[in-house]
């Protein structure tokens, strides 16, 4: 499993500049990968479709067949 933070080669500090404060820069990772902001040490984009792709009870509540 693989962590949103900036050891991440996709992680980027730069788009977190239009935030207010620099709390906020500390706490946001910009995804290239994806192109957007991320909470910083949470499971990756990919990590999670993965998850939610194989998980069945997600499945059956929102009707998703697994496709992007």
């Amino acid at each position: 499993m693989k962590w949103c933070d900036f050891t991440c080669e996709h992680a980027k500090s730069e788009g977190t500049s239009d935030l207010s404060g620099a709390c906020r820069r500390e706490i946001v990772v910009f995804c290239t990968k994806h192109g957007k902001l991320v909470r910083k040490n949470s499971t990756c984009i990919d990590d999670l479709r993965e998850m939610l792709k194989n998980d069945p009870e997600y499945r059956r509540r929102f009707g998703w067949d697994g496709t992007d």
